[in-house]
């Protein structure tokens, strides 16, 4: 492995460090999406949105299996106000 000792990151050596990953890819979502149905008829489910990154791809793939999916967000009044706006561009979307 080649180390540099210039400043910020060696993406090259990072990207060679990353092992591909059995959760990642097409295969992946095949196998996850009977699970989300499974999930969404046994507990009559809803997906809680945060509006971060990661409850925009659960939101997705929910709705990939039930596209009237609820959806709630829980507001604890600590959220940044341009949340709030990017909450409704994503209603209206």
């Amino acid at each position: 492995m080649r180390y540099t000792s210039e400043p910020g990151l060696d993406l090259t050596l990072l990207r060679g460090l990353r092992t591909p990953s059995a959760k990642s890819g097409p295969a992946a979502i095949g196998a996850i999406l009977p699970r989300i149905e499974a999930h969404l008829v046994a507990h009559d489910g809803y997906v809680a949105f945060s509006g971060g990154k990661d409850s925009l791809v659960v939101l997705a793939l929910a709705r990939r299996v039930e596209p009237d999916v609820p959806v709630v967000f829980f507001d604890s009044g600590l959220d940044y106000p341009e949340t709030y706006d990017y909450l409704a561009e994503l209603a209206r979307a």
